[in-house]
C-alpha cells in the first residue's frame, strides 16, 4: 500500500496524514507501513526454515528489494539479524521434535 492510495481514500493531504500519523502513533506513515512488513517478515521467518524458504523471497514478498537496507531496518526493530531470526526457528523446531519423540517414545 502507498501512501497516496491512503490519501486518496481518506480524501486527506499527504501532510494532514502525516501530522495525524505522528499525533496518533509519534511515527510517520511510511515508517508504521515499514514497520508493519517487517513484523509480517519476523513471522514469516519464525515460521519457516532455511530448507523451505530464504531470507531473499520473504523480504521480497513483504516489498523489500534493497536487501541491505531491508537487513539494517530488521536489525534496528528486532535486535537481531534476519537470519538469526531464521536459524532460532530452526533450533526451536527441532527442540519440540524432540520433546514429541521423547513423550511417544
Amino acid at each position: 500500500m502507498h501512501i497516496s492510495e491512503i490519501c486518496a481514500q481518506f480524501n486527506v493531504s499527504r501532510r494532514s496524514l502525516h501530522r495525524a500519523f505522528y499525533d496518533m502513533l509519534g511515527l510517520g506513515p511510511v515508517t508504521f507501513l515499514r514497520r508493519k512488513r517487517l513484523c509480517a517478515i519476523h513471522s514469516a521467518l519464525r515460521d519457516n526454515t532455511p530448507a523451505i524458504a530464504t531470507i531473499g523471497e520473504i523480504a521480497m514478498q513483504h516489498g523489500f528489494i534493497e536487501l541491505g537496507r531491508f537487513s539494517h531496518y530488521y536489525r534496528s526493530l528486532f535486535g537481531e539479524y534476519p537470519s538469526e531470526t531464521l536459524h532460532a526457528s530452526k533450533r526451536i523446531s527441532r527442540g519440540i521434535d524432540r520433546r514429541r519423540a521423547l513423550a511417544t517414545g
